[in-house]
């Protein structure tokens, strides 16, 4: 059992040329598909995201958190609390945060409200 488990983690851990995976992750869907289901990457809803930022994942030019690291919280609901208002108090206390894991602004307010900004504040700000 545990020499199958190794072939596992080395199989998890191999790399593969840049044109191969280039071949195999060609969609938007196939990018996605990796991250949440190989991976196991904290991802909003797919229609929110990008085919750009979820390279940019994929290549190490962003980061992303593992679906065990996130920490859930309740937001109760207020008429004057909008995105923009939570995305500035984000911007405002987390600026390398923002860079290393959002996408680049004008993708930003695709984002549903209720997941990844709130989400990733709160795992950083513990």
């Amino acid at each position: 059992m545990a020499a199958n488990q190794n072939a596992n983690a080395a199989r998890a851990n191999q790399r593969i040329p840049v044109q191969e995976f280039a071949a195999r992750f060609q969609s938007k869907k196939e990018c996605y598909n990796f991250l949440t289901q190989q991976v196991q990457a904290y991802e909003p809803p797919q229609d929110t995201v990008t085919i750009w930022h979820l390279r940019d994942q994929i290549n190490n030019t962003k980061s992303f958190l593992k679906c065990t690291e996130l920490k859930h919280l309740a937001v109760p609901h207020y008429e004057s609390l909008t995105l923009e208002k939570i995305l500035g108090w984000v911007l405002e206390r987390f600026p390398r945060v923002v860079e290393r894991y959002f996408p680049i602004k004008r993708e930003l307010l695709k984002f549903p409200r209720q997941v990844s900004h709130l989400s990733i504040a709160h795992a950083f700000q513990s």
